[in-house]
């Protein structure tokens, strides 16, 4: 399977970079959880995160648009609020459409399991 991601060309012809290529630290106030986000965090989830933040940091970092909303890693940004770390390690989607953020955030939710019934049937149905 060949990976088209790095194949894609703008509208000039070049290659496309990679939509979130590096990490970087931004406050944890600038991230905006996302309002319709489908997981559902019990404090015991939080608590487990909470507790291997403490142990090995940050080592997933959340996904995050310009403006700082969230795309995935919720638990890991209430994880670092409830340790009041002044900022989080987060990877940047530039320039991803609203419909790109939405296909990545559907099966990232339901992967990691946890999701409200209705709000996954809400959120897939905005895809068509």
């Amino acid at each position: 399977m060949m990976c088209t991601a790095e194949l894609e060309h703008d509208v000039s012809g070049q290659t496309r970079p990679w939509p979130a290529d590096r990490v970087e630290r931004w406050p944890i106030e600038k991230l905006i959880p996302y309002a319709n986000n489908p997981r559902i965090h019990s404090e015991a989830d939080l608590d487990k995160v909470t507790a291997s933040i403490c142990k090995w940091g940050v080592t997933m970092s959340p996904l995050v648009d310009e403006r700082g909303e969230l795309i995935c890693g919720h638990a890991r940004v209430g994880a670092a609020a409830k340790l009041r770390l002044p900022e989080v390690p987060v990877i940047v989607a530039r320039g991803w459409s609203e419909e790109e953020k939405r296909a990545y955030r559907v099966p990232d939710s339901h992967r990691a399991g946890g999701t409200a019934p209705e709000a996954g049937r809400v959120h897939a149905s905005a895809l068509y």
